[in-house]
């Protein structure tokens, strides 16, 4: 490769290697967590995740937007080295956005009466309430780890998140559970953790970066800022009633037990996320840094790499899920919760539009068109309520989980004709195009493997499932190098991503890790 592309070529397995390895980890634990609650009863855990719900909603208005809307201005500081700008962005930012999350804590706290009222459940109440104390730390968090996120600070952040938001949440709730502390308990456990990673996330920025955060933006400045956030608060709002309108409506229209039942495939399919996110997650600093010098050869090649990718590593999980998703929920969460493997499946499907959908709405947001973000995701979510109104009425919650798939289907066909319209790199051909012979690869390992493992002998669930899944892995392996869906990019990427792990790995020996 050209030297420029090999430069862009190491980026990219940095970021992806650093963010999957952290998101591995993160994942694990958070679906460690919630199979902990769920083991407290359909019933309890479909409280905590109605409150969840809420809570995310609530979050999204009190960030305004900032967790995504300063990751373009601070990487363009960067690259002009304006540390000073920086530490002003953040400032303003997190005046504004501790005040405004005060407001939205003290309406959640007065109306979870209320909420307890329209969804039939009067404890929800407290758990609002509890939730309602955590919103204006999370703004905080939020804001700092996009801090590290826009400098690329992978490692620093996933410490951050895996330790904190997620390492110790685990813990503490497993004792918890143990000790049979009640649902409020947990649910205060989770709050707790949220402003120790705030306070933990101060520290890190403060330290590892160097920033004087002592002034603010001008008027000016700050109306950039907010013209540039308040478009991705609104889609990010969108986005949380999008991915929670299942969980809502199942408890408006049912009951909290089958909020618990269908919960448990939820986080089951929502692992499809690792794989996009860790790659998605150099995108926007890295494409904003190639859109700003007008390089859109070299953005159509980092584009066409990560997009495929996004497609190579979901395609897998995506096939497990489809053919152990029953096994899956009985090992994790307990056979109560194996009804809902028909819901898994149809979740697992539109996890992987959905992932697709990231990438075109990233690349939206490079180029500066965040409000189409924000009315893609308006109509869409609209959309999800229609049919998910209808669906659970017909269907239960298998409903919710057709009306989701369906959803994010369409959300990835519009932002990637979006993309393909506004930055001019011919995205839904490009993903079209590698799609094809890898979901061909996909078709068939899981078809040898489906055929073959009724027949493994093997009682346990958890090492059934490990063993059919590397099987699945390695025959999809094999197919696509039989269909030659590797390019020497391909294999150089794969390369340098074995170099990045082994010398992680010699470090953390060395330093007695």
């Amino acid at each position: 490769m050209k030297s420029e592309g090999q430069f862009y070529l190491k980026q990219i397995v940095k970021g992806i290697v650093i963010s999957f390895i952290g998101l591995f980890f993160s994942k694990l634990f958070a679906y460690i967590y919630r199979a902990t609650i769920a083991r407290s009863g359909p019933a309890e855990y479909g409280l905590f995740s109605l409150g969840l719900a809420i809570f995310g909603i609530a979050t999204a208005i009190g960030l305004l937007g900032f967790e995504s809307g300063i990751l373009q201005p601070i990487a363009s500081y960067r690259s002009r080295n304006k540390s000073e700008e920086i530490g002003r962005v953040i400032r303003t930012t997190l005046i504004i956005g501790v005040v405004w999350s005060v407001v939205i804590a003290v309406i959640l706290w007065l109306g979870a009466g209320v909420l307890g009222k329209w969804f039939h459940e009067q404890r929800l109440s407290a758990v609002v309430k509890i939730f309602a104390g955590a919103v204006p730390f999370y703004t905080v968090y939020r804001i700092f780890l996009s801090t590290f996120r826009a400098y690329k600070k992978i490692t620093e952040e996933s410490i951050i998140v895996i330790g904190i938001e997620n390492l110790t949440r685990v813990i503490v709730t497993i004792i918890a559970v143990v000790l049979g502390v009640k649902i409020f308990g947990i649910v205060a456990i989770y709050a707790a953790t949220i402003g120790i990673g705030a306070i933990v996330a101060y520290g890190a920025v403060k330290k590892m970066l160097h920033l004087k955060i002592n002034k603010g933006l001008s008027q000016e400045e700050t109306k950039g800022i907010l013209f540039l956030s308040l478009p991705l608060m609104l889609s990010t709002i969108a986005g949380y009633v999008l991915g929670w309108t299942d969980t809502l409506m199942i408890g408006r229209f049912i009951d909290v037990e089958k909020v618990g039942i269908y919960n448990a495939a939820l986080p089951t399919a929502n692992l499809l996320n690792i794989a996009s996110i860790a790659v998605l997650s150099i995108f926007i600093p890295l494409m904003t840094e190639l859109w700003i010098k007008k390089d859109k050869k070299m953005m159509k090649e980092v584009y066409q790499r990560i997009s495929k990718w996004v497609v190579l590593l979901n395609l897998p999980l995506m096939a497990v899920l489809l053919v152990f998703g029953r096994q899956f929920l009985t090992v994790f969460f307990g056979s109560q919760y194996s009804q809902a493997a028909n819901a898994l499946q149809w979740l697992s499907i539109g996890y992987f539009f959905f992932a697709l959908s990231a990438v075109g709405s990233s690349m939206l947001n490079v180029v500066k068109r965040t409000k189409l973000i924000f009315w893609d995701t308006v109509v869409i979510g609209a959309i999800n309520i229609i049919l998910n109104y209808f669906f659970i009425q017909w269907w239960g919650f298998v409903g919710a989980s057709v009306a989701t798939m369906t959803s994010y289907f369409l959300l990835a066909a519009v932002s990637l004709y979006q993309a393909d319209k506004y930055a001019k790199i011919e995205s839904s051909a490009i993903i079209a195009k590698t799609m094809v012979r890898p979901l061909l690869a996909m078709m068939g390992a899981a078809a040898i493997v489906l055929s073959i493992s009724f027949y493994l002998p093997i009682s346990n669930g958890i090492i059934k499932i490990g063993v059919a899944s590397s099987i699945l892995l390695g025959v999809y392996l094999l197919l696509l190098i039989i269909l030659k869906v590797f390019e020497k990019e391909d294999i150089e990427m794969i390369k340098l991503a074995f170099d990045k792990v082994k010398n992680k790995i010699s470090g953390s020996v060395k330093n007695g890790v």
